[in-house]
């Protein structure tokens, strides 16, 4: 379930299901549709009291949730699913902060490092002889 309504990816599941032959309480079933749930949805399913076990507890619990996801949205004035409007939204987010300070009027400016600045004379690489000798190379 990317983006969509629950009440759609519980029936797909469960068509599904069916034409593959499956029941509810087979191996792997439960799984197979906590799989398919967006994980914050996932989350709180699994912290409802009592949790759910069974995949028709599964179900309930997603529906539940997902109509609160849809009340608390529509309480903050947004349609979660106004795809304009989610894009606006998410364009208007702040800038990530950086991980690093402003330069102070004490910093050492390491970014000019060898630009005008007396360096450590650069060492000559070194060769290897046949018998394992070093000597420089010139």
């Amino acid at each position: 379930m990317n983006k969509g309504d629950i009440d759609t990816y519980i029936t797909t599941f469960n068509r599904l299901l069916a034409e593959a032959e499956f029941t509810h309480t087979d191996k792997g079933a439960l799984k197979m549709f906590k799989r398919g749930l967006n994980l914050m949805l996932k989350v709180n399913c699994i912290k409802q009291k009592p949790k759910p076990v069974t995949i028709d507890e599964w179900q309930d619990a997603a529906q539940e949730e997902h109509r609160d996801y849809l009340e608390v949205q529509q309480a903050l004035g947004r349609n979660p699913y106004n795809i304009k409007e989610t894009i606006l939204r998410n364009l208007q987010k702040p800038q990530p902060t950086k991980f690093w300070r402003a330069k102070g009027p004490n910093a050492m400016d390491v970014d000019s490092a060898g630009l005008g600045v007396a360096t450590t004379p650069k060492v000559q690489p070194r060769k290897f002889e046949r018998k394992g000798q070093l000597t420089d190379e010139q």
